[in-house]
């Protein structure tokens, strides 16, 4: 296993130079989430948390494979039309989300990255095609997309679903869970 820091943000401009010019090649994993209301309990980037939560596992099961692989900067923003009205629910429109991640995608590979992977974790559809989208064009597997989430889970519906962002919001952040708890099979909150 490797010593070099997990976060591209903790590298200098010297230790990073010395990384990609190093003999393995360096992949970089950049969360994407989104900014929206999840619920009373939940704070606004669940959607972020989570996906910088399954970036770093992953990054560091790849260095123990000795494959070189950062966490990029979080991309807190993206296509969030179904929040609409909610406080909170900040959107960008589907061609800005694509061209800034075509854009990002692009500088790593330039600055001598050899993979970006996307990891994705809010599963709007819009946004989601967005994200696919954005990588079109790239030389073939040089960009990828993941998701730390299942289509089972994403068709899952109320409480359930909202019990499971929650889990993993902890389990990210290791922090016990809010006041409150997420709404019932009736809509209600309740009291935790």
């Amino acid at each position: 296993m490797s010593s070099h820091p997990l976060y591209l943000g903790d590298f200098t401009t010297e230790t990073l130079g010395t990384l990609l010019s190093g003999p393995l090649p360096v992949v970089v994993l950049v969360p994407v989430g989104s900014v929206e209301p999840h619920g009373p309990h939940l704070p606004l980037r669940t959607d972020t948390i989570i996906g910088e939560s399954a970036a770093q596992r992953a990054a560091e099961k790849l260095d123990k494979r000795e494959i070189k692989a950062l966490v990029g900067p979080s991309i807190p923003y993206g296509v969030t039309r179904f929040a609409e009205g909610f406080a909170g629910a900040i959107s960008v429109p589907e061609s800005a989300l694509v061209g800034f991640l075509h854009a990002v995608v692009s500088g790593y590979l330039e600055a001598g990255f050899a993979h970006v992977c996307l990891v994705n974790n809010h599963l709007e559809p819009a946004h989601d095609a967005a994200v696919r989208q954005s990588i079109e064009g790239i030389v073939p597997g040089r960009a990828s997309i993941a998701s730390p989430l299942t289509r089972r889970h994403a068709r899952t519906r109320g409480s359930r679903r909202a019990w499971t962002s929650a889990a993993r919001v902890c389990a990210a952040t290791k922090s016990p869970p809010a006041a409150t708890t997420p709404a019932s099979s009736t809509g209600r909150s309740r009291a935790a």
